[in-house]
């Protein structure tokens, strides 16, 4: 996994998915149809938190090798603790399809996904929207968003500490510095596909 350097430190943000569904009204009876293009995303903006001098310079050296939006790097999901009842990460009990909504996880006895977890698989992230009950150590989620590549049979899952792979969403990032001299940051963020 590529992670910024130790000296970039996620502040204050904002997170959450973005989707390119649409619904379409007729203008003289309202009528309305909604289609659903199946293109998801995740979307971030950060503040990093206050560094000066060499921390400061490290940030700039960091963003200017991504060379803007064509590099990639990995953040662990915001504010979020882990699972609640998995204690190791699962494999993939079955092959799924790109584009497919629902993954069946091998797990550990005793362990299960709820709704509202994030797993990681191939570098993308998921969000646990439906977790029935798990049988014989086996459970079908339902994931948001659709999977984004093919995914094998006892294929590694990434559930306790899960990421995303991110790029910068503009080609120009600048630091504002204050009366004190912290510096700090403001980056827009949009998933890699």
């Amino acid at each position: 996994m590529a992670f910024p350097p130790d000296v970039v430190r996620v502040g204050d943000h904002t997170f959450g998915p973005n989707t390119n569904a649409h619904r379409s009204r007729l203008p003289y009876s309202f009528a309305s149809t909604s289609y659903d293009f199946m293109g998801d995303a995740w979307e971030a903006e950060i503040s990093l938190t206050h560094t000066s001098g060499a921390a400061s310079n490290q940030v700039l050296a960091w963003l200017a090798g991504l060379k803007g939006p064509s590099g990639t790097f990995d953040l662990k999901v915001f504010d979020y603790t882990g699972p609640a009842s998995i204690a190791s990460n699962p494999t993939a009990n079955a092959a799924a399809s790109a584009r497919a909504q629902v993954l069946t996880v091998a797990m550990a006895a005793g362990e299960s996904f709820a709704v509202g977890e994030y797993l990681t698989v191939g570098h993308r992230l998921y969000i646990v929207t439906a977790a029935p009950a798990a049988v014989a150590n086996v459970q079908s989620l339902t994931l948001w968003p659709r999977l984004r590549a093919n995914v094998a049979s006892g294929a590694a899952i990434e559930a306790l500490v899960p990421y995303a792979r991110w790029a910068l969403a503009n080609p120009k990032n600048t630091y504002t510095r204050n009366t004190s001299g912290a510096r700090t940051q403001r980056l827009v963020l949009m998933e890699a596909l």
